[in-house]
């Protein structure tokens, strides 16, 4: 058929033969039909409006032209662009049917890869999600079985990876499982094509990120891919050794926090949690209370599993397993031993799962432990593994050609890495570290070639494995005086890292008995230091300030001497600042710590070793107070509270003021000074959150998040101003971090009220119950400077979007909105306590108590009754150091203290009934 004769469209026949099926009406052998189509017939059933024609259509091309040896696609080339075309057809069906033909097209003819290649990327990105889950199999399996070779395999790997973030867990499941088994093909092979060299970093990352998502299958999935394919637990000790340094080489920042947090949660949750469950079934008596605990720790152990519907039913089975099977009781426990080896501890596995029956699909009593088991196994770390890791590393300073190739990076980044990884490994594993390994730390702190920074880090990781195992635990270890020399060394020219990690260090591996003697030389230097003019001096405030936390009592007097007089007086009332210090950074609201003057970094620094200082005296009311009080004059204005002759820039407020916020809530994390901070000083903490400076909200929001499991229920009211935030990616995070807590919170409450008997637990869960916060969030929101007048309307509405955002995600349930409601009445009846006389102040109170009514009633079960009131159990306690009940409002305060022109619509939403307890 000549081109002239397929420029000419042929008219479409509207008899009944033309409503025959493709296959009827083109009766034809394959070959025949390839020696000579009637293509135009087939373009044209290709775009027939019927769904079933072009079904057919393409089901009878796509064998045509994946048939092996086919020339059609070179002979009618406009055939070819109409099969593609049918890659974004409307119907479902024909873009699956299309995906289906894909994989046989791309082995048998390498010359349509590319075109092929980019409809399958906009299938990637398709509407239905069975199209995205083929399209990412038949990628993946192409990648892995054949040649990519004229494909642009890594383009499609990058849209594969797009789908690691789907929306369908099949789909996401398919990517980052597809991925994982491309990068351990490759991974496992002789040679690596340049094309995949440049696809296998970011495919780890890809895999890492999505750990951060909030599904637990999620994470589970993640986990599983690591010990399979990114560092295969089948390998031996040496080669899984140098394929993880291969792994940690090129991962990103968020990766390397990812792959900490999958080991830490495995040895310090998981294990942890597991270890307690045996403990309780072994000590099993028979009573009440081993009931009780029992319950505890299935509740507990349960969250670490996936379905914990089955959890539920299954773990009490295997606790009475356990009971009756003394020799399946030892294999767990050996399994969960620091000392069995990878290899070993996998085969304990098999044992244990051999006990639970037959390994079939629907033995869910079976499957619900492997999966226990699969999570708590620990396959990536042993003692002979960790002598490799050592040898590795001493390798890797002797520059061995054949190790830095492996791992495939330079030398000073291999060793950056590998140091790196021994941090992790001592974090997370340090019952795993024995003295012969210590002795080889010691020995790598001896080497010349390591840096002072790498130093560091290894005094870091031997304060960790100090604090499971210290060197003077092995007896009379000589190599303490090594450790010692290299520590005073530190102290005296090292940096303000270097100084607390030695001092850390040290304190933490020698004898108890021996630790003043070691550091009195220390104290001396620091005096000595303690000089503006001397190079070292932000390193002596380190210094003070750690030997302050750590020997409090030891150096009582020199200490107190040199906090009043150098640090009090000398550095933070009145700073030796020079004429070119206002001049730096003047025109920045922020800068790098290190950009700050030097005077001012050590005002920073020396504020926190000011905080160290007051922890170690808790029971001092005087230090505590004084403390307290420099914290919040730093907090409202630096430079109000100093008076410097030469004025501080703005950067440098922004940090004086975030290191005095940040101090404060390191001291409230204290149980015995939390209780020490007054209202006016709490209440100036608070606003820090809604600071003119971005990135002092950015930092303070990232501490409370962080301290949330060591600070009382008050702290988190702090978060009802998150709602002012400006910056919407902040405030996403803020309501994110919101979230989290609460989540947390409510999760300790359940253990506790498990846990305690009922008359310890309503006294011990004030600091953890969440709904606590609302008490503290009234006086935070009252004094928050955006509250400003009691009579407008806008500013009464931005109020109520605050309430809104703390209370969503607070009322979850009947007995919280009881509990909420019950509060709140009882601040209405009283006065607040911190300025009784201002009218003003408790009529903001009152207002917010109000809307916080409003609310309730308007998002409120009906389903509320008098047997919800006696469910709760945490009893409606409001602060005494805020509220005090008003005698004349005890018994009646209904009035309503919002504006009239706000009483006649609803604020937050349809209105309905008021529920009267």
């Amino acid at each position: 058929m000549s081109m002239s004769t397929r420029s000419r469209k042929k008219p479409r026949s509207h008899s009944s033969s033309s409503k025959m099926s493709v296959e009827a009406e083109v009766n034809l052998d394959l070959s025949s039909l390839e020696a000579q189509p009637d293509t135009l017939e087939l373009e044209e059933k290709l775009k027939s409006r019927d769904e079933n024609e072009r079904l057919s259509a393409v089901s009878l091309i796509g064998k045509m032209f994946s048939a092996e040896g086919s020339k059609l696609a070179e002979k009618d080339n406009i055939l070819w662009q109409a099969f593609l075309g049918r890659f974004v057809d409307i119907s479902t069906t024909i873009r699956a049917k299309c995906v289906e033909f894909s994989k046989g097209l791309l082995e048998k003819h390498p010359d349509l890869r590319e075109s092929l290649g980019k409809a399958l990327k906009s299938r990637l990105c398709d509407g239905d999600a069975s199209v995205r889950l083929a399209t990412v199999k038949t990628i993946v399996t192409f990648a892995i079985e054949e040649d990519t070779a004229g494909l642009d395999i890594p383009g499609l790997l990058h849209c594969v990876g797009g789908r690691t973030l789907d929306k369908k867990y099949a789909v996401k499941e398919a990517a980052i499982l597809g991925l994982a088994r491309i990068y351990k093909t490759n991974l496992m092979s002789d040679y690596l094509p340049m094309s995949m060299r440049e696809v296998m970093p970011w495919i780890k990352d890809k895999i890492l990120h999505a750990y951060y998502l909030p599904s637990l299958d999620d994470k589970v999935l993640v986990e599983s891919m690591i010990k399979r394919f990114l560092i295969p637990f089948e390998l031996p000790s040496r080669e899984r050794m140098l394929k993880l340094l291969y792994f940690y080489g090129t991962i990103d920042e968020n990766s390397k926090r990812a792959f900490l947090e999958i080991q830490k949660n495995m040895e310090f949750r998981i294990r942890r949690s597991l270890t307690l469950f045996l403990d309780c079934v072994r000590n099993f008596d028979g009573s009440p209370e081993f009931d009780r605990q029992l319950n505890m720790r299935i509740s507990h152990l349960k969250k670490f599993l996936t379905d914990p519907t089955m959890a539920s039913e299954f773990l009490p089975r295997f606790a009475r397993d356990l009971k009756k099977d003394s020799e399946l009781m030892d294999l767990m426990e050996s399994l969960l031993s620091s000392e069995v080896d990878c290899e070993t501890s996998a085969n304990i596995g098999r044992s244990v799962l051999t006990k639970l029956g037959a390994n079939v699909k629907v033995n869910w009593y079976r499957n619900t432990i492997k999966n226990l088991l699969l999570r708590t196994t620990n396959n990536l770390l042993d003692q002979p593994s960790l002598s490799e890791f050592l040898t590795i590393i001493h390798q890797i300073l002797d520059e061995d050609v054949t190790t830095l190739e492996i791992i495939g990076l330079s030398k000073s980044v291999a060793l950056e890495r590998a140091i790196q990884v021994l941090n992790v490994f001592a974090l997370v594993f340090a019952s795993i570290f024995t003295e012969e390994h210590a002795l080889q730390l010691i020995t790598l702190l001896q080497n010349s070639r390591l840096g002072k920074n790498l130093c560091s880090a290894i005094l870091q990781a031997l304060t960790q494995i100090g604090k499971v195992k210290p060197l003077y635990y092995y007896g009379e270890f000589q190599e303490i005086e090594i450790l010692d020399s290299i520590c005073q060394d530190m102290f005296v020219n090292g940096t303000p890292k270097q100084v607390k990690g030695a001092i850390r260090c040290l304190y933490t591996n020698i004898d108890p008995v021996d630790r003043a003697s070691a550091f009195t030389n220390l104290v001396l230097s620091l005096q000595n230091n303690l000089d503006p003019r001397n190079e070292n001096y932000v390193s002596a405030i380190v210094g003070l300030g750690q030997i302050s936390l750590l020997l409090p009592e030891d150096f009582r007097t020199e200490i107190k001497s040199i906090v009043s007089k150098k640090l009090v007086n000398r550095l933070l009332n009145n700073p030796a600042r020079r004429i070119n210090d206002e001049d730096k950074n003047m025109d920045e609201s922020w800068c790098a710590k290190d950009d700050l003057p030097k005077i001012t970094l050590a005002m920073v620094v020396g504020i926190k070793a000011l905080v160290h200082w007051t922890i170690g005296y808790p029971n001092d009311q005087k230090t505590i107070f004084k403390t307290l009080e420099i914290l919040r004059a730093f907090m409202k204005s630096p430079t109000a509270y100093v008076r410097p002759k030469i004025a501080f820039s703005t950067s440098e407020e922004s940090w004086l003021r975030l290191s005095a916020g940040l101090g404060m809530l390191k001291l409230c994390r204290t149980i015995e000074i939390r209780w020490k901070v007054s209202p006016h000083q709490f209440l100036q903490l608070s606003q820090l959150l809604i600071d003119k400076e971005l990135e002092v909200r950015v930092r303070f929001a990232k501490k409370l998040h962080m301290s949330k499991t060591g600070l009382p229920t008050d702290y988190l009211g702090i978060f009802v101003l998150a709602n002012f935030e400006e910056d919407k990616n902040l405030k996403v995070t803020l309501q994110q971090y919101y979230i989290n807590v609460i989540r947390e919170r409510r999760e300790r409450l359940e253990m506790a009220l498990i846990m305690l008997p009922k008359e310890q637990a309503v006294f011990s869960i004030g600091n953890i119950t969440p709904e606590y916060l609302i008490v503290f969030a009234i006086p935070i929101l009252a004094n928050s400077p955006n509250f400003d007048s009691i009579e407008s309307r806008r500013c009464i509405k931005r109020i109520s979007t605050c309430i809104s955002f703390i209370l969503q995600p607070l009322l979850t349930d009947n007995v919280s909105f009881v509990f909420c409601q019950q509060v709140v009445e009882r601040i209405k009846k009283s006065t607040y306590m911190v300025d009784p006389e201002d009218e003003e102040m408790n009529s903001k109170i009152y207002i917010i108590c109000d809307l916080i009514m409003l609310y309730i009633t308007e998002n409120m079960p009906v389903t509320i009754t008098t047997t919800t009131v006696e469910e709760c159990q945490i009893p409606p306690l409001i602060s005494k150091v805020y509220f005090t009940l008003d005698t004349e409002k005890k018994h009646n305060n209904r009035r309503s203290y919002l504006p009239q022109s706000l009483l006649n619509s609803p604020i937050y939403g349809k209105r309905r009934r008021v529920h009267t307890l």
